[in-house]
Formats: C-alpha cells, structure tokens, sequence
C-alpha cells in the first residue's frame, strides 16, 4: 500500500472516529432537559400517532410557535426506531454530519482537501454545535440547511464550476434555504438575503445570473412555501398570531419571552462554545488584512464572504431584545472554515502566520490552566462532584501537554490533531461520566418514573413551588400543567380535590413545607428534586 493511500485512510478513520464520538457516541444515554427537548419530543410523538404532518399539536392542541421540519424528522425517527431519546436526537445529529460534510466540499474547493478536513473538525469538535447538534433542538436544522444553502450559494457564483453544475447549486441552495425556513421560521431568509446582498455589494457585481436566481426562488417557494400556507388555512389567525408576531417579531423587538441579555452576551457564547478554536479567530482576520489587496482572487473572496457570514447574523442577534446561546449556531460554521484555511495555510509553513499562532496558542494555554482549575470546583459547588470537574479537565490537562512538549506550535499537523483529539475525549468524557450527574439535576426522568405506575389522569402528579417539562414528559402528561407556588394556594388544591393521598414533585424548601404542615413521607429524592408522599388528613 503506497504511502498517500495509508495516510488517506488514517485521515479518513480519524475523522469518522471524531464524527462518531462527539455526535453519536452515548446519543440516547441522557435524559431529555430542559424546558424544549421534552416538549418537541412529545409534539413529534403526537405527529407520528395521529399523522398529522401539517399541524403540530402538545397534548392535542395545536403548537404553532416553530415550523415543522425537526418534529418530521423526529416523527420519521419514531416511525422507524420507536419512541425514544435516541429516535428524537438521531435526526439532528446526522445533520450536524451533513453541516460538517458541507464544510468539507466548501474548503475543498477553495484550497484543497486538507483545508476541507481541517473546517469539517474544527466544527465537529466546537462544544456548542456539539451539544445542540445532539440534543432535540430547532437550532441544529437551520444550521445545517443554512449551511448547504450558503456554501452552494456561494459555488453558484463561482466561475471555475461549468454553467451546468452553477444551475445546480443554485437549484440546491434554494431547496436548502427552504428547508431552512422550514427548520426555524423566515430569519432564515432574511440572513442569508442580507449576507449575499453584502457579499454581492462587495464584489460589486451579481455572481449569479437571472436564470439561476430565478431557478433557486422557485425551487424555495415550491419547498418552503406549501406548509406555511397549508397550516394558515388549518389554523387561521391563531397561526398569524402565534407564530408570526408573538415568536418572531415580538421575540426580536422585545423581551417578552425573558431572554434579555446584554450586548456582549454572544462573545461569551463563542469563547466556551467554539472553545478552543475562538482563540485562533484573531489571526484569521489579521491574515485576511494583510492580504486585503489580493481578496478578489478565489481564496480572498471566499474567505470575505465567510467573514459577512459570520459577522451579519452575529450582530443581527446581538442587537436582538431577546438572546439565547443557541441562536448564533449559524455562523459556526463560517467560522470553522475560516480558522480550518488559517490551519491549512500555517500547515505550508507560511512564517507570516506564526507568530500569530504562537501567540494564539500561549493565551488558549492560560485560558486552559483556568478552565482546568476551575472545573472541579464548578462541580463540586454545582453537582456535589469534584471528581466529575477532574475528570472533564484531564483531556485538556493532555492534550495541551502534549502540544508543547511533543508537538509544539511551529509542527502545525500535530498540533491540530492534538487539538482535535483532546476535544473529542472531553466531548467523549462528558456524555460518558458528566451526563448521568447532570441529569439527576436538569432532568426528572429517575424520579418520575419512580412514581409514573402510580399516576392517572384523575390524580396525576403535582408540582409545589417548582415546575419542570420533563417532569410532565416522563409522567406521560399524568402531571398538572402548571405549579402551586404558596402554602394557602396548595391547602386550597386540597380542599377542592379531596384525594387521601398525593404525589408531589417539589425542591427543597417546598419538602421542608411539606414535612413541616402535613403527614407527608420522603419516597424518593434525586439530584434536587424531591417526590413526595402527601396525606393531608
């Protein structure tokens, strides 16, 4: 076997191995959490049982907040593997692939394969693509169909491709844009409109032609188009209401869902979400300076139009009323190509970058030596664990001994595998021993089904001075839909229900509440949360 075979096939085993262990491995093992994993879960649930594809519907009424494309996929999943956390997950993690392979291509294209493979782990190793790739969320579609629908977009409009193959990613990127739009809403469209129409303004020229703009509109309305008026004509002016200025405009002009965060909120984001290739962002962009009178060769354009990908959308959320981690998923991975043609072009030696790099490298080396202090005693104060935080700081402890004393900053292939590696294990690490801790605290799945055989919809589970959706989850929607929060309210529940007996799921202050005024009997505990025997007589 030649040499360039053996390495072609270590690169693709690493790749596979790396694709495997941050998106796949342990999928199903944890717990739904969280207030919209186990409410999208159960509203797929309830699409696949009464085959109703076009209305989502929560306990048979209908959910107009979100388009459907995630509870199709997990619904589709449910179908074919049954009902189940990994069934609801699997979807959303072969599109966190498909993003990665998108990558990939695009990097292929504008400076050869090993640009690519450097974008493809970049991304497949940055912890918040990771983590909301894995989980029954909205954010990882649209990040993935965004992503195709950007990266064609952009090979539609270059010129090395025959006119032929340019129609068809143009025809490909409105299919993906439409199924954007059908992952998340219209945002979708309006940030790739404002990052093409930028991008076209800087190149001062349309790089698509009437025709193929032409094809991709039609090619979107005709797939994105069909649902949003089949749902308008089912639900009328609740889905108006609803769905259009309640959760997108009210959402982006207002707090009224009580996400306010400040400013600045989203640089935090990308420094522990696209830990630890944030820190090589500075170099990417004083690389493209200096190279600012060479931008219209492909290379320069390519890396202009990651850039207008990365920095619209961000500043499009910043200036948002209302913040979530999850909405700027999006721009990682225009920022995984950026720092993969950085890696690729330090891997040919170019001195210019290595001071850069070395300077890159010796403040992620600080920001590790904190981060390995400051997790086990993150979980000891959080999870009752140091061991757990010990655990989840070896990788890095590892890797980043490994990348001063056996690699080094100026052998940039190992360091990058280094780097790669030492995120795979902490991603491995955390869903192999960090998920089942942290479930006991974010999930009620234990405790509840401890208690769901007793449940029945004439005395289902009730919740005191606390409320969680998993909880109703995992009972089987054998739960109150809503909490009793203060002593005179829950004696009054008592009054007007009358049973012997009540199950009660509460934290803390509301078991001392409990212990204190009624005959009450601790069954089970978990994490913080208390199940509760209650006997009012």
């Amino acid at each position: 076997m030649s040499a360039s075979r053996q390495t072609l096939l270590a690169a693709a085993a690493f790749t596979v191995s790396v694709l495997y262990l941050t998106l796949f491995f342990q999928l199903g093992s944890t717990a739904f959490m969280g207030a919209d994993e186990p409410r999208y879960a159960r509203i797929a649930q309830e699409m696949e049982e009464s085959g109703d594809w076009i209305t989502p519907r929560l306990e048979d009424h209908p959910w107009l907040e979100k388009p459907p494309f995630l509870y199709w996929t997990a619904a589709a999943s449910y179908s074919l593997l049954g009902v189940s956390e990994t069934a609801a997950r699997l979807p959303n993690a072969l599109l966190g692939a498909l993003a990665a392979l998108a990558l990939l291509l695009m990097g292929s294209f504008v400076a050869g394969p090993r640009a690519g493979l450097f974008s493809l782990l970049i991304l497949a190793t940055s912890p918040l693509f990771v983590g909301l790739s894995r989980s029954a969320s909205m954010d990882a579609p649209l990040t993935a169909a965004f992503t195709w629908a950007c990266v064609l977009g952009f090979l539609a409009g270059e010129d090395g491709l025959s006119p032929r193959l340019r129609l068809l990613c143009s025809a490909l990127s409105g299919l993906s844009l439409g199924a954007a739009v059908l992952a998340k809403g219209p945002v979708a469209l309006v940030l790739f409109g404002a990052v093409f129409g930028f991008y076209f303004l800087w190149l001062q020229r349309l790089s698509w032609s009437l025709l193929q703009a032409a094809l991709a509109a039609a090619v979107f309305l005709l797939s994105a188009l069909p649902w949003y008026l089949w749902v308008w004509q089912a639900n009328g002016y609740d889905f108006l209401i609803t769905f259009w200025i309640n959760h997108h405009l009210a959402r982006f002009i207002s707090d009224i869902h009580h996400h306010s965060e400040p400013f600045w909120y989203y640089l935090v984001v990308l420094l522990f979400g696209f830990f630890p290739w944030f820190f090589y962002l500075g170099p990417a962009l004083a690389g493209l300076w200096k190279r600012r009178k060479e931008l219209r060769g492909r290379g320069g354009r390519a890396e202009v139009f990651l850039w207008i990908w990365a920095l619209l959308p961000f500043l499009f959320f910043s200036a948002s009323a209302s913040k979530l981690g999850g909405y700027i998923l999006p721009i990682f991975p225009a920022l995984s190509l950026l720092v993969g043609l950085l890696w690729d072009r330090h891997a040919d030696l170019e001195v210019s970058l290595y001071r850069g790099l070395k300077r890159s490298t010796r403040m992620l080396s600080i920001f590790v030596l904190i981060l390995i202090g400051a997790l086990p005693i993150a979980a000891s104060v959080f999870y009752h664990s140091a061991l757990l935080g010990l655990w989840l700081a070896l990788p890095l402890a590892a890797g980043m001994a490994v990348l001063w004393l056996r690699t080094g900053h100026a052998r940039p292939g190992p360091a990058f595998i280094t780097l790669t590696a030492m995120m795979t294990l902490f991603v491995a690490l955390a869903y192999a021993k960090a998920g089942p801790v942290v479930q006991d605290f974010h999930s009620t799945r234990g405790i509840v089904r401890w208690a769901e055989p007793e449940l029945t919809p004439q005395r289902p589970l009730v919740f005191y001075r606390f409320f969680h959706h998993s909880a109703r989850y995992y009972a089987g929607y054998q739960a109150r839909g809503q909490a009793i929060h203060r002593y005179d309210e829950l004696l009054e529940f008592f009054k007007e229900t009358s049973w012997d007996r009540y199950l009660i799921l509460t934290k803390e202050e509301g078991w001392q509440d409990l212990d204190a005024y009624f005959h009450s009997r601790l069954l089970s505990r978990q994490g913080e949360f208390y199940l509760v025997e209650v006997r009012p007589a």
